[in-house]
């Protein structure tokens, strides 16, 4: 059941999915990218912070890979993050690209672009289909786990979803707080107080447009 899932997904995958912004770039790697012994790229971090809190951010060569949210301005937790989650090396971003990353979150939120940075989406086949298809949710909508697994194909794989959705470590941009538990808005890995607030600016902005 779950390999036909990840051959449905796979398929849905190469359409045109990308309704909130105009379709980017997107480079997929292997969840073992980082462990398959060829020299690996260093992944360049920061903190940055706009009205919506701070972040943590990490770009593999000038591909976003990740963006957590974070309590507080703490490099560190961002470096732990990105050694735990690929067992990498990282290093600090120049401050000159800090400023553009914070712009860029809070502009995506706002619905103040749609264009989007090069992402690099480093997971399993299943993971990554998953994460391209929530790229299809448009701003100011939300969809349940069952709604996507049903929608690709897979209608007993809400649960299986629902770990891919879990395991996205884009935030904002890779929208996963579009997606609510069905008897309630659900879990958020970076809190369901953010999850609430970037959902009520979605819907805000959405109703001006």
């Amino acid at each position: 059941m779950l390999l036909q899932c990840v051959k449905n997904l796979v398929a849905k995958s190469n359409e045109n999915l990308f309704t909130s912004f105009v379709a980017m770039t997107v480079i997929e790697l292997e969840k073992d990218f980082f462990k398959q012994g060829a020299p690996s790229p260093k992944i360049t971090v920061a903190c940055v912070r706009n009205d919506f809190g701070y972040w943590g951010v990490g770009v593999l060569e000038d591909a976003l890979c990740f963006v957590i949210g974070l309590k507080q301005a703490d490099l560190s937790e961002v470096m732990r993050y990105t050694q735990k989650r690929w067992g990498v090396a990282c290093e600090a971003m120049a401050e000159s690209m800090k400023a553009d990353y914070s712009r860029l979150l809070e502009d995506a939120i706002l619905g103040r672009t749609t264009m989007l940075p090069k992402l690099a989406l480093i997971g399993t086949p299943f993971q990554r289909a998953v994460w391209r298809s929530l790229l299809a949710i448009p701003r100011g909508e939300t969809r349940t786990y069952g709604d996507i697994a049903k929608e690709l194909g897979c209608d007993n794989g809400a649960r299986a979803v629902g770990g891919a959705v879990g395991a996205n470590s884009i935030a904002v941009i890779v929208p996963c707080h579009r997606v609510l538990g069905v008897t309630g808005i659900g879990g958020y890995a970076w809190g369901v107080p953010l999850k609430q607030q970037l959902l009520a600016a979605e819907a805000s902005c959405s109703r001006i447009v």
